[in-house]
């Protein structure tokens, strides 16, 4: 004879992640205990005879990270002699499980191997207890879910400093966001938060609005809070400073510095070691260093030519200033043109470089050290 008990209970999971140009952290919400449905444990106790006490209990692990493996877990109170799962996923594929002799109080996970996404399951978890000849079938139904990454997508263009906005996606449906944003100074300019009831569907763009004191927006710092609970946090830097400078007159398809436009480039890096002192301590800043030229020759080799010369002053920079921050080049050539012109053009305004200092990488373009 047979004889069920059904509870759940909460618990949560952890889960870290990491950017290359942000910090950011996928966890548990800590506020949003009830929604955080992590771990949802289902005790379905068993007897191994009439009236002789639980012999078996089941709880079912259903919401993990990727990378990770549902579970539906047994622990045995009696001695078993076989035990076995035998459960069909919601797209069709059948998954089998078997477990030989078990001692009592024994712990026995059964992975489920799953892709992304939620299925659900139906079967049964067979049973045969030491003291019996026949096997007890226990009915199981429930769903199992794979949690790909959260995640915030927010593009260059989709933040508008003038009028405080920003747009984004949130790549699971999304109940709260919280955001900071910080001024050239580190000081708090404003923070908010939004509460989504029903929430805001997966991948779909929405806008947020800041308000708060005046001044330049540094950083942006956001939270995404989803359904489960987890979060994930990013920081933007949308912050950039153009280094204003004499520019460097080049020798025709040369790259090669000359003596007397080095004081050129000592005045520039004067003024950028000044801006990196000041800024270095609110943000990891880079220097970005791009070259462009006019019309005059083939665009390939323009644009071979402009990196070139970027490279040449970025290691100017690098060797004569010590600003000990990463510096990055690329070239443009013909372009990105700051006088428009007919080709085969000189125009002296368009043999130009670009000395910036951000955090993220300013503009479109193939950039490297």
């Amino acid at each position: 004879m047979m004889r069920w008990l059904l509870a759940a209970f909460f618990a949560a999971q952890y889960s870290t992640h990491h950017g290359s140009l942000e910090i950011a952290v996928e966890r548990r919400y800590p506020n949003a205990m009830m929604r955080s449905v992590s771990f949802i444990i289902f005790c379905l106790i068993f007897a191994a005879e009439a009236n002789a006490g639980p012999g078996v209990y089941v709880d079912l692990n259903p919401v993990v990270p990727l990378g990770k493996k549902p579970s539906v877990n047994v622990v045995t109170k009696e001695r078993v002699r076989t035990l076995r799962l035998h459960v069909v996923r919601s797209d069709g594929k059948v998954i089998k499980k078997r477990s030989g002799k078990l001692i009592r109080n024994k712990r026995v996970r059964f992975y489920l191997d799953q892709p992304e996404g939620t299925f659900s399951y139906e079967g049964n978890l067979y049973v045969q207890f030491k003291s019996s000849e026949t096997e007890q079938a226990m009915p199981l139904k429930f769903e199992a879910t794979v949690q790909g990454p959260l995640k915030i997508k927010v593009e260059s263009e989709d933040i508008d400093l003038e009028n405080r906005r920003l747009q984004l996606q949130v790549s699971r449906a999304c109940v709260k966001m919280i955001w900071s944003v910080y001024g050239d100074d580190g000081d708090l300019l404003g923070q908010s938060e939004e509460n989504y009831d029903p929430p805001r569907p997966a991948n779909q763009r929405f806008t947020l609005d800041w308000y708060g004191k005046e001044g330049v927006a540094l950083k942006i710092e956001l939270k995404a809070v989803d359904t489960q609970g987890f979060f994930k946090s990013i920081a933007l830097f949308p912050w950039k400073i153009d280094i204003p400078h004499e520019e460097v007159v080049f020798k025709s398809g040369s790259h090669r510095i000359e003596k007397d436009q080095r004081p050129k480039l000592d005045d520039a890096l004067k003024k950028l070691k000044l801006i990196v002192k000041r800024y270095r301590r609110f943000a990891p800043v880079k220097l970005w260093v791009a070259g462009h030229t006019d019309t005059v020759g083939d665009a390939a080799s323009n644009r071979a030519l402009s990196r070139r010369r970027a490279r040449a002053i970025a290691s100017y920079f690098a060797r004569k200033g010590r600003l000990n921050l990463p510096i990055r080049v690329t070239g443009y050539g013909e372009e990105r043109l700051l006088l428009e012109t007919e080709d085969e053009v000189d125009e002296a305004r368009n043999r130009r470089a670009e000395y910036i200092l951000s955090v993220e990488q300013p503009m479109g373009g193939n950039w490297s050290r």
